[in-house]
């Protein structure tokens, strides 16, 4: 039997298994004499029979999303002309008058299916669970963590889950596509292809703020940042990459410490949480684990690595004891354009550009001799990890509690965007004898399969 590789646009019939940690439906389709059988696809339940299309083909999975009602396929017979300009419909065991749902080609929507609150759901490739409710959201991460640490041979314990207080253009920082006829939006899944934005405006952020400052001079921009302020309603729109864009600051208020508001002013460039809604609930999160590690009346000292401008330090030092030295890629010149000021505090916030380090974590193994014995005097109680999406890497953070701080016993706070990675960098630290004493995820993201989590780790003590 001839067997033929899935192409681009055909039409297959699956099932959906269970919703995987990218937000997609794990399915498989049955046919005979085709590969690949297993799809990850857009906008399904686990449960669902269905008809999708084929947006992307690897070697052994492809990529689809749910096929809208307008695009079904007419007649009742399987295509056979792969030349034909009608798509083939592989793995075929229903006709289309069996379709159930009113919108998509679903032969047995899903109990727990909502209608979603925006109209280019699966047109769009950010809200990705916008067919469930919210608590099942937070189930299905809360179930990818786990499943993620339990494949690395990692014990959890129980993970305490903090929802977002902003659940709707909760965004403060998104980057805007514009196509040829002056229309903004998204990408659509799996493209390059600008969605525009559904009528009643984008449930990411406030794009009705948004809108109504976007300046006529970049409406043919292909690309542009936006940034939102929502305590304060003040909005920046500059064209990306542009020498504008890259000498303007912006300002965020944070309501932390409690029954205060912080002023946090950052150059475009700086990295800042996207959701400011949710950074008070971190902070105190992190502000708790730091009281279990740190001493009732002396100072604390924080290794804060993957620090930026130092913002969990100079948050935390509002309310606590402490002295912070951190490392991270960024040039001294452009901390000293960081502002920082609470409207209550008679405080001072620490100056990071004293303790600092301009050093590549990625390439910790080639620090200078002067800056490991920086870090060797400077005797940390706490180290708080707050990587990029690719985590620390394993070799690097064996050099760091071999050859850097061998004898460091104190406990770690690592706060990750990404629970794969965060169980990779378990695994390396269970190597150091370290076990996670407490987790917690925060839905900084709500409605994508993106979250924040947080784990404390003790070491064991032989």
């Amino acid at each position: 039997m001839q067997v033929k590789k899935l192409k681009l646009y055909q039409i297959v019939e699956a099932t959906c298994q269970d919703i995987v940690s990218e937000g997609l439906g794990l399915c498989h389709i049955k046919a005979t004499g085709y590969i690949p059988l297993t799809g990850f696809v857009l906008g399904v339940m686990p449960g669902e029979t269905f008809l999708a299309k084929v947006t992307r083909v690897k070697s052994n999975h492809f990529h689809g999303v749910v096929l809208p009602l307008e695009e079904l396929p007419e007649g009742e017979l399987l295509q056979e002309d792969l030349d034909s300009n009608e798509p083939e419909w592989i793995g075929k065991n229903h006709n289309v008058s069996q379709v159930a749902h009113e919108k998509w080609a679903i032969f047995n929507p899903a109990p727990e299916r909502r209608k979603p609150d925006c109209e280019n759901f699966t047109y769009c490739g950010s809200c990705k669970l916008l067919h469930m409710s919210y608590e099942k959201t937070l189930f299905f991460k809360k179930n990818w963590l786990t499943v993620q640490l339990q494949r690395n041979h990692v014990d959890p314990p129980e993970i305490q889950v903090i929802e977002s207080p902003r659940k709707i253009n909760y965004r403060n920082h998104v980057q805007i596509h514009i196509n040829k006829y002056e229309k903004r939006g998204f990408y659509a899944p799996y493209s390059y292809t600008t969605r525009e934005f559904p009528e009643a405006g984008c449930l990411l952020f406030d794009q009705k703020s948004v809108d109504q400052k976007f300046p006529q001079e970049l409406k043919l921009e292909k690309c542009v940042r936006s940034r939102i302020d929502y305590l304060k309603s003040t909005v920046g729109i500059w064209s990306l990459y542009s020498k504008e864009e890259k000498n303007e600051l912006f300002t965020y208020h944070i309501e932390y410490p409690p029954e205060s508001l912080t002023s946090v002013t950052i150059p475009n460039s700086s990295f800042f949480q996207t959701n400011t809604s949710m950074i008070p609930a971190w902070l105190r999160e992190i502000q708790s684990l730091i009281h279990l590690s740190g001493k009732s009346t002396d100072k604390i000292h924080i290794l804060e690595l993957f620090s930026g401008f130092g913002f969990i330090s100079k948050m935390v030092s509002f309310s606590a004891n402490i002295e912070a030295l951190g490392i991270d890629i960024l040039h001294p010149r452009d901390l000293k354009k960081i502002k920082i000021s609470n409207n209550t505090s008679k405080k001072n916030i620490p100056d990071l550009t004293q303790l600092y380090i301009q050093h590549d974590l990625t390439l910790l193994d080639r620090i200078s001799p002067e800056n490991k014995e920086k870090i060797r005097t400077f005797k940390p109680d706490i180290i708080i990890i707050n990587p990029p999406r690719s985590g620390f890497i394993p070799l690097q953070m064996d050099f760091l509690f071999k050859s850097i701080l061998p004898d460091y016993s104190g406990n770690i706070i690592y706060s990750s965007c990404n629970g794969a990675t965060f169980a990779r960098d378990c695994v390396s630290l269970q190597k150091h004898q370290y076990h996670i004493s407490a987790l917690t995820l925060l839905d900084f993201f709500p409605w994508t399969s993106h979250y924040e989590v947080l784990g404390f780790f003790k070491k064991k003590m032989n």
